[in-house]
């Protein structure tokens, strides 16, 4: 059943009520939040930037960009997993999946055994990987996008509770979430300190903030966004200064965490002779071993790594508690 008690209106933040089970109804405004195949939609008047958005993903669909809407619950053929994506980038260069996995299971080492009773993934799709931790420690888990793939039959219609949504206009009420979690979703905020900003508000005291394999720009990585991506779409480096400082004046006090991934290729001198600084990456790696240097470069010397060369960004933003 899904917790009404949780969610407000996104036009007037008033609290909703649920109606035949065909929808939510805000009790202020009597805005109507339609359910379909259980997954709730709050885009009913989404924001020109959102609607961008989704015009570039119908585009990159084949379709007219007027077609937004189509894309936001499709039902394919089959979904792929996470497991069968990390099969098929093993011997990319880039390992991306190996890098998220790796990232996701350092940020769970950080912060512990924390009590986590309910769940927000911002950006989640496909088999929900990263919920699936949670849900196995009995954690109400919740996943929010512009949208949502799925098949038939879906073995995902009753878990996660799913809602469609803009990631800068949240539609919970305050102190809802013990943790919110981002994996290389952040970029595609339109306006990255009103996404924090809502983040914290949804946020419990104490509650924690991931956000995970966040590819930046620095100095020397001065492409702005990801050329393959159709150019309506939020996919843009954003610099690691413009992170922090949205992350402190929401009121965070980050930690961020030097990749495990990439610590670990330093280690091996596994450096894959086509990723970006590969050169660089080769010398770092000779230096590993020098007593101290792996201290100084996992400390000190990681903001200079983001500033200079666009490091990925693994952070541990945490609220603090009354």
């Amino acid at each position: 059943m899904r917790e009404t008690e949780i969610y407000r209106c996104v036009l007037c933040h008033g609290s909703l009520t649920a109606a035949n089970g065909e929808r939510l109804v805000c009790n202020a405004c009597n805005a109507h939040y339609p359910i379909q195949h259980n997954i709730l939609d709050t885009l009913v008047q989404p924001l020109p930037e959102t609607v961008k958005e989704l015009q570039g993903m119908a585009l990159e669909a084949g379709k007219p960009a007027e077609n937004w809407r189509s894309v936001r619950i499709q039902c394919l053929d089959s979904i792929s997993t996470f497991s069968a994506r990390l099969k098929i980038s093993a011997n990319d260069t880039n390992q991306y999946y190996q890098q998220t996995q790796s990232h996701f299971e350092q940020a769970l080492d950080s912060i512990g055994d924390m009590q986590v009773n309910r769940v927000l993934e911002v950006g989640s799709e496909t088999d929900y990987y990263f919920l699936d931790h949670f849900r196995n420690r009995g954690a109400r888990c919740h996943a929010i996008n512009l949208f949502f793939q799925r098949q038939e039959p879906d073995p995902f219609l009753d878990w996660p509770e799913k809602t469609l949504a803009d990631m800068n206009q949240l539609p919970f009420q305050d102190s809802t979430f013990e943790l919110v979690l981002f994996s290389a979703t952040l970029h595609h905020s339109s306006n990255l300190e009103e996404t924090m900003r809502e983040v914290a508000r949804v946020l419990r005291p104490g509650g924690v903030a991931l956000v995970l394999s966040e590819q930046i720009g620095g100095l020397f990585k001065r492409s702005n966004r990801y050329h393959h991506r159709n150019e309506l779409i939020h996919e843009t480096y954003h610099p690691f200064r413009k992170y922090h400082t949205g992350f402190v004046r929401a009121g965070f006090q980050p930690s961020y965490l030097f990749s495990r991934y990439f610590d670990e290729r330093l280690a091996a001198a596994d450096i894959h002779p086509q990723r970006r600084f590969a050169r660089l990456g080769r010398a770092i790696s000779a230096l590993w071993k020098v007593p101290g240097f792996r201290g100084l470069a996992r400390g000190p010397f990681l903001r200079p790594a983001h500033m200079l060369f666009g490091f990925p960004l693994n952070a541990v933003l945490r609220k603090q508690a009354k």
